[in-house]
Formats: C-alpha cells, structure tokens, sequence
C-alpha cells in the first residue's frame, strides 16, 4: 500500500517517482543532490527522480558520509568522511585524513565561499597527540583543483575549538560569509560561539550565548530549511533555539529530554515537527513531536507514534534524514538492507504525515549505514532580491509586500496572546541596528519605512513570554 502519495515503478535500476510523488516544489540547491547510505547504496536526486548508484564504495568507517554535488548541474564531486574520501569516479582519494585515533564526533561539509574549489571536512577527535584528553573540532581542506581535477586532501588537522560538544554550519546575510557555530565547554556551563568562514578561512571565534547545557560527545546541530530553527542533542537531552542571521547570536532556548541518547532525529522541512527514531529500546519505534507551541511541556506532550518496529528485527544501520524533496527518509533497520521507508508529508501532524516503512527499494547487496550528513538548509542566501520561496511561512512570519515601499505589513501566524507588546529591530546587511520600534501585538502589523535605505534588511521581532521571528524584507 504505497497511500494517497502516488505509486513507484521500478524499471532494472530506475526508480522513477512521479511529479507528484516526490515534493510539491524543485529543489533550488543541488549541492546535496547525492546521498550515501553504505556500500552499494548510493542515490542520485534529478528532475523528480531518485536514481539508485549500484557499486558506490564506502569508507572503512561505517560513520555518517558526506557528499558534495555541484550546486548547478547536481554532478557529484566527492563523497566520504574522515576515514576515507572518494571522488566523482568512486576511487579513493589520493590522500586521506585519517585521525589518529579515529573520528569521535560526525563530519560536515561545506565550500568556502567565494573559492567554488576549496571545501572544508569538519571533524571532531577526542585524546591525540595533538590535544590529550579533550574534544577538538578540526577541518581539512579538499582542493578539487588537485588529482587532475578529481579533488585531493591538501592538509588536515586545522584546529577550530577544543571541548566542542555540538557544532552546525549556518548562512549569514551576506553571501560571503557562512557561520560556524560551536559549544565549546567548561564543567559549569557550555557557551556558544561563532566563527566566520569567509575566502580568508575560519575566522576567530566570538561568544554569543552561555549556559545552555552541556554533555555528551560532539556531534552537529540541525536545522529547518530557513537556517533560523536549530536543534541539538546531548545524551537524550534536546536543545531547540533560533538562530537570527543579522546579529549572528542565538535565542529562545528550550530544552527536553526524550532518550535514549542514540536515537537519530530529524526536523521537517518547516520546523514544525521533530522526528525521533526511537532504535535502542525493547519497543523500536519512530515517534511524531510538535514544536508549534514554544515550551517543554508542549512538546513532550503532542507525541505521537508514527511507526512500531518489529522488535525481533535486528537494527542494522537505522537512521533519519530530510532529502531535498523535502521529505523525510528512514533506514529502519531492515536485516536485510532492502528498502528505505519515507514520510511524504513530514510537515503535517500524524497520521497525516504519511509514513510508508518499506517504500523505495535499494540495489542488490546493499548495506544500509547511517545517512549521509549535509545542512538541512539552502544557503547560502541570495541578498540581491527576495525570492517567491522565502515567502512560504516556514518561521511563523510573513512580511507583504516584499519587496515594500512606503510601508510593510507583517502577518504572525502563532502569537502569544498574552504578550501585550512586540519590539521590532530592523538591521542592516551588515547587521547594523537601523531602527527599533514598539508596537501593540496583533495578527497583523503594518510599519511605516518612510527614511529607510533601499536595500535587504533583517527584521527581528521579539515579544515577552513569545518566540523571536526573523524575516527579511526588500525596500526598494
């Protein structure tokens, strides 16, 4: 039973997925158009299809990969992690990162803006000769110009951070600059830091938030599709926050606890839902949370069990993770690797969410990992305009007409109705305070921008007791 979705047709090694099927929109960045599950477990995404790769190879670590495809044309340019790296034809890279000890932490990926063939491999290693006894977050440089145009390692063990405990690549509001955020730990408390990755490398890191809680291992944070809703975990604990691109600095922590500690999880392309694998427990289960409503209790108690796992079933490589199409994929521990379930509508409350356990079929003799691991946004952001995707309300907001003349309305969609006042700051591309506002908390709130430059600015919006919003608006 394939639901309401659409059915799958499977034609030797094509596996086609009617328009229907696979997303309501095209994705805009292809850049993650590859994905790597394990050996013989490769996928290609392209024109609405979902192409298996038979043969891809893996590393001898059976870690969560990372790939990279050229973010026009979708062609593959490397894949791997830290134990192995492989290039565009599946042959091992000439030179390898190989820590010393193993990696401890899972790896990210991301091209150094403004340099299209430098790309930096993000890593975190515990007790070497280089740092004893302590997390550091490290980063080699992959130079696609090397090994005739098929990429090479040209140097490892770039030092960012140590005690680092959660990380993420997030965008900034000018195209030159991406963030890398960092918890770095102390025994009281783990502040948050941010690091600047321009075409001058990783710049020196600047404090923006302490106190959240700290434990665990490294591991990355996630993100919605905006780059504004993040959520990290340690040892069971979740840490949901917003991330607001103008300031750089984060916002609205709330914590919660749903173990066990190596449960995988995933967000809905709109933020509004979490998805946690529950894989470590007598009843394995895949479970729905909704993060609508801002606080602890709230979430914990809109759980909703979405799938029950044969418990008798080993769980062989179970892992979630968001695809470009915007749906949700799952490696549920199949014992004999053949097939991967989906949720088409993760965005919508169960059972709505439309979850098939055993729907895409994998190529003979495949083995079936932990997903490959890439953001979950699409960045870097486009400044020069304002494009018709970022008016989807995927961050509670949405700011019309943009772009704005004279005046700009902003519609709220999830308000605390007992916050009686709503500060408005407008920042500049460059993060600059402009103007800051005061006004009365409604569903809909017109402002004046009579004296404001033509240009793109960040509007963040904060009420007492509510969520900050961020949107940015075009005045032209």
């Amino acid at each position: 039973m394939l639901g309401s979705i659409g059915r799958v047709l499977v034609f030797g090694a094509l596996i086609f997925l009617p328009r229907g099927v696979f997303g309501q929109n095209s994705w805009p960045d292809h850049r993650w158009d590859h994905w790597y599950f394990g050996t013989n477990n490769g996928w290609k995404f392209e024109n609405n299809n979902c192409l298996p790769l038979p043969g891809s190879s893996a590393p001898s670590s059976t870690g969560p990969m990372v790939s990279v495809s050229d973010p026009y044309s979708g062609e593959l340019l490397f894949y791997g992690n830290a134990s192995g790296l492989f290039d565009h034809n599946g042959d091992p890279m000439p030179t390898c990162v190989c820590p010393e000890f193993g990696v401890s932490g899972e790896v990210m990926v991301c091209a150094v803006p403004g340099l299209p063939d430098l790309h930096y491999l993000f890593y975190v290693i515990y007790d070497d000769s280089l740092a004893p006894s302590a997390y550091t977050l490290r980063y080699a440089v992959i130079d696609m110009s090397l090994n005739n145009g098929l990429g090479d390692v040209s140097s490892v063990d770039h030092i960012v951070a140590e005690d680092v405990r959660h990380y993420g690549l997030v965008p900034a509001v000018t195209n030159d600059t991406l963030w890398l955020l960092i918890q770095s730990c102390t025994p009281a408390e783990g502040n948050w830091y941010r690091f600047p990755i321009t075409a001058n490398g990783v710049g020196s890191g600047q404090w923006i938030a302490a106190g959240y809680l700290c434990n665990g291992a490294g591991s990355p944070i996630i993100a919605d599709r905006t780059g504004t809703l993040l959520l990290g975990r340690s040892n069971g604990q979740f840490q949901l926050f917003h991330f607001l691109p103008a300031s750089g600095t984060v916002a609205d922590l709330v914590e919660f606890n749903v173990p066990p500690p190596s449960a995988p999880y995933q967000l809905s392309a709109d933020g509004t839902k979490l998805y946690v694998y529950r894989g470590a427990s007598a009843m394995r289960r895949l479970e729905q949370y909704d993060l609508t409503y801002w606080n602890a209790d709230s979430i914990l108690g809109s759980v909703e069990t979405v799938f029950v796992i044969d418990s008798t079933l080993v769980p062989i490589g179970f892992d979630l993770k968001l695809g470009p199409d915007d749906r949700i994929y799952v490696a549920t521990g199949h014992p004999d690797s053949t097939a991967l379930g989906v949720i088409n509508e993760p965005d919508l409350p169960w059972p709505s969410c439309d979850y098939q356990p055993y729907w895409v079929p994998l190529s003979p003799g495949a083995t079936c990992s932990q997903a490959t691991r890439f953001p979950n946004i699409y960045w870097p952001h486009p400044l020069t305009n304002v494009s018709v995707e970022e008016q989807v309300d995927l961050a509670g907001i949405i700011a019309y007409p943009n772009p704005a003349s004279g005046e700009v309305t902003f519609r709220i969609s999830d308000i605390d109705p007992g916050s009686n006042n709503l500060d408005v700051r407008w920042l500049d591309a460059s993060g600059r305070l402009i103007r800051r506002t005061t006004a009365a908390l409604a569903k809909e709130i017109t402002l004046s921008i009579d004296g404001l430059e033509a240009g793109i600015y960040e509007m963040v919006l904060s009420a007492a007791g509510s969520r900050t919003r961020t949107v940015r608006v075009a005045i032209q």
